[in-house]
């Protein structure tokens, strides 16, 4: 089986996408178990959120020109695809992990605009696909409700992690002991990811426990808003802004290197870096919302009311104060992330793709 996979975010962690990292490790799977995998990009560069938006549109309107023959089956991405003509494609998939109509009420103006034009052409593109495929019963339900999409053609594939990888990069990242407690965060700084709260509830924290610091991994259109708001608490000197990370080693030691990990996010459709955490052995404190609680089990972390401040940093406390409920946690957090293989996820799509191509 020859695949193609579609997506306009170009492999630039600078722009942030989870459909890419999705895309990439199910490519790498499928390669595995001797399945053939192109993945057709765009060179788009880091911009404002109107040229990625134009960027990404283009790169539509040019695979509309496109030929398809030489595969199989054709993968789209949220809108990626939508301009197709089906006609001249082969059977034609959409994986969707960006719900875009979903994420619209946290933006404003004209980002807000540029959202809902988009959310347009991604419903388009889901109901033009023979199935889509969804990472949590969170999007499941939220597809259905928001795009009409039947619930027939929606399939649900968790997402996944190259442990073994991970746990190379892990090892061979270096050990830095510095005496202080390190709460790390990952995450691209949107309005929805929460990070404002998280800096918030470490301002309460700090007032009990002085030696910890705040690690945030990740640039995005809020990071200057929430650079100005650690400064506004007096608290930058506590909390480091290592922007984007390129090199996966370098983030795998900020993993090895950190004790709890945070991501008070208000919108996941599933939460990659939460099984990232996981396979580090970290405990994770989160908001219960959304798909988070299908990734984040009792078991491996803590979760609380989202936008209650209050509780995140008892929890945070609470945590750091207790290093053998800190392994429990992440032992079992990290048993959980190495059964969730990007190879189990892809035989699972190619499965539901050979029982539409080659029906019984």
């Amino acid at each position: 089986m020859n695949l193609a996979f579609l997506t306009s975010y170009p492999l630039d962690v600078r722009v942030g996408s989870g459909v890419i990292q999705t895309l990439v490790g199910w490519k790498r799977a499928l390669r595995d178990i001797n399945i053939s995998a192109t993945l057709i990009t765009s060179r788009i560069s880091a911009g404002s959120m109107l040229a990625l938006a134009n960027g990404r549109l283009q790169f539509n309107r040019e695979l509309s020109r496109r030929h398809f023959d030489s595969f199989d089956a054709l993968i789209g991405s949220d809108f990626d695809g939508y301009a197709l003509p089906l006609e001249k494609t082969p059977p034609y998939f959409v994986f969707n992990g960006g719900l875009l109509a979903d994420i619209v009420g946290f933006e404003h103006g004209r980002s807000a605009k540029i959202l809902r034009h988009l959310a347009c052409r991604e419903q388009q593109n889901l109901q033009k696909a023979l199935t889509v495929f969804v990472p949590s019963r969170y999007s499941a339900r939220r597809l259905h409700q928001l795009y009409g999409i039947s619930r027939s053609k929606i399939r649900i594939l968790p997402l996944g992690i190259d442990y073994p990888k991970w746990k190379q990069m892990l090892d061979r990242s270096e050990t830095m002991p510095t005496g202080k407690k390190n709460i790390l965060c990952v995450a691209r700084q949107y309005p929805r990811k929460g990070i404002s709260d998280l800096i918030k509830a470490f301002k309460i924290l700090l007032d009990t426990l002085p030696h910890c610091r705040l690690q945030l991994a990740g640039s995005g259109p809020q990071m200057q808003a929430n650079r100005r708001l650690a400064a506004k608490l007096g608290i930058s000197g506590s909390v480091i802004f290592h922007g984007d990370i390129t090199d996966r080693t370098k983030l795998a030691a900020l993993y090895k290197n950190s004790d709890v990990f945070c991501l008070p996010s208000y919108h996941e459709t599933f939460g990659l870096v939460y099984l990232e955490a996981m396979a580090s052995g970290l405990p994770v404190v989160a908001y219960r919302i959304t798909a988070v609680p299908e990734v984040v089990h009792p078991e491996a972390g803590m979760l609380v009311p989202p936008g209650d401040i209050n509780q995140l940093t008892e929890k945070l406390y609470f945590l750091l104060n207790h290093p053998q409920l800190r392994q429990n946690l992440g032992r079992a957090g990290e048993t959980f992330a190495q059964k969730m293989s990007w190879t189990a996820s892809a035989k699972k799509m190619i499965q539901y793709i050979q029982d539409i191509i080659n029906p019984v």
